[in-house]
């Protein structure tokens, strides 16, 4: 007897080609509004200022970083 993946990889195997063989549905939907269609992304993480990126924000006095953001909205 062969191992259940072996099994399971060729039960997708086949599933996909099966499916590949089905001819296309296609739907046309249209929509007639005045509303602009928007997208929005949220990401998170970190910030991690190396000594060199903190040295060069630093202007005499205190310490800017805006240039590093400038093309964040």
């Amino acid at each position: 007897m062969k191992p259940i993946h072996y099994r399971m990889v060729m039960w997708c195997i086949s599933l996909s080609m099966i499916n590949g063989c089905m001819p296309k549905r296609t739907q046309i939907i249209t929509k007639e509004t005045n509303q602009i269609d928007k997208v929005s992304f949220v990401a998170v993480g970190d910030n991690l200022m190396h000594k060199q990126l903190i040295d060069e924000a630093y202007n005499g006095q205190d310490y800017d970083f805006s240039s590093y953001y400038q093309n964040i909205l």
